[in-house]
């Protein structure tokens, strides 16, 4: 820590001993009855607890969203459709190939919505740096999400030293309430700014470090590590969310992010104020990384679906002109999708898609602490 750092944490910690000094005289002289009572007295006078509460910084870095298991709309069931595969039948009794034929002469737009028009699209789209659309319509590129970059929670932690010098020590932060974690999409699509995913999230901390100066000195600074498990749970898609991937309803799209160890450091000062109390004041660091799931399960993709104004320009021009010249547009190129990969009874239902990233979580901790020694 720089001088400059340290003299203001020791001043701050000195005006908080001395307001806290007034108001807990009586407290500091009272005796207590220790819950401790049958533990040998030099091993209970290493025993500190602490009431604490933690601010966190949060700097989220999200990777690309990727397919697991493929596109939506595969390049090759384009040609399958545009083949004829599977008799596919059309609101004009033809098959796609007919029906498109027969629609482009009846609006006399020769370069209508066809599997051609769109495979040239993503072709085109993919050469302009698109890469994820080289395979077909799945995630859009760059589509990403960000933290929530301010969370806190109260926590009690448990400590002891491992010497009669009260120098090295060990503390575990034994209970917290769970932090609510809200995550927003990022990057330039339909989703920026909008809530996506919501979490609890519960990491446990345990650090152990250094405390400098003699046990009887009223202010002490300190260095440590950390070590941490964070782990997430009760995660939910938004609406929005579901809506965005084509989830048919309400909870067809589910989250999973993966738990994960975390490690960092962490330094401040203790400071006693009286009897067996004293006030901590700690700043460190602590990063996770981590991986998070989405899974669509009833994709049904229509005219309206909000992804489709996120793929490439090429591409989505292809989808325009489709969806303004064509009966049905979009939605009637899925459902023959739909049919042709599972079955005549799968209606317009796609099936089930996953689709991850990987997350690095950069914590910034403020730590506020008051305990006592037993």
């Amino acid at each position: 820590m720089k001088l400059k750092t340290r003299s203001r944490l020791v001043l701050g910690l000195t005006a908080l001993v001395a307001a806290l000094q007034c108001s807990t005289a009586a407290i500091a002289q009272t005796s207590y009855p220790s819950m401790l009572g049958n533990v040998e007295p030099a091993l209970r006078d290493r025993l500190f607890m602490r009431l604490d509460y933690i601010r966190a910084n949060v700097k989220s870095t999200v990777g690309a969203v990727r397919d697991v298991t493929g596109p939506v709309l595969a390049k090759g069931d384009l040609t399958r459709l545009a083949s004829g595969e599977g008799g596919i039948v059309v609101a004009s009794g033809g098959t796609l190939s007919q029906y498109r034929l027969a629609a482009n002469a009846m609006d006399g737009n020769p370069a209508g919505f066809t599997e051609a028009e769109i495979r040239g699209g993503l072709a085109n789209d993919a050469l302009d740096g698109l890469e994820c659309e080289a395979v077909g319509l799945g995630s859009a590129c760059n589509m990403r999400a960000r933290g929530q970059a301010m969370i806190g929670t109260p926590a009690v932690s448990v400590g002891y030293f491992l010497g009669d010098e009260h120098t090295w020590a060990v503390e575990a932060f034994v209970l917290a309430k769970p932090i609510d974690v809200s995550i927003t999409g990022d990057g330039p699509n339909q989703l920026n700014g909008k809530e996506i995913i919501k979490t609890k999230l519960l990491p446990p901390v345990v650090k152990f470090g250094r405390y400098f100066g003699a046990k009887e000195d009223k202010i002490r600074p300190y260095v440590g590590l950390l070590a941490s498990y964070a782990i997430f749970f009760d995660s939910e898609a938004t609406g929005g969310l579901n809506n965005y991937v084509g989830g048919s309803s309400q909870k067809d799209t589910t989250v999973n992010l993966k738990n994960a160890f975390g490690w960092g450091w962490m330094l401040g000062a203790r400071a006693d104020f009286g009897g067996d109390w004293h006030v901590a004041l700690n700043i460190g660091k602590i990063r996770y990384k981590t991986e998070t799931t989405i899974t669509t399960r009833n994709t049904i993709i229509t005219n309206d679906t909000p992804a489709l104004n996120d793929y490439g320009l090429y591409a989505k021009d292809a989808i325009a002109v489709g969806n303004s010249g064509i009966a049905g547009g979009t939605t009637q190129i899925m459902c023959n999708v739909a049919k042709l990969k599972n079955g005549p009874d799968a209606g317009c239902n796609l099936g089930t898609f996953s689709r991850k990233s990987d997350n690095v979580l950069d914590n910034t901790l403020f730590v506020l602490s008051v305990g006592r020694s037993f």
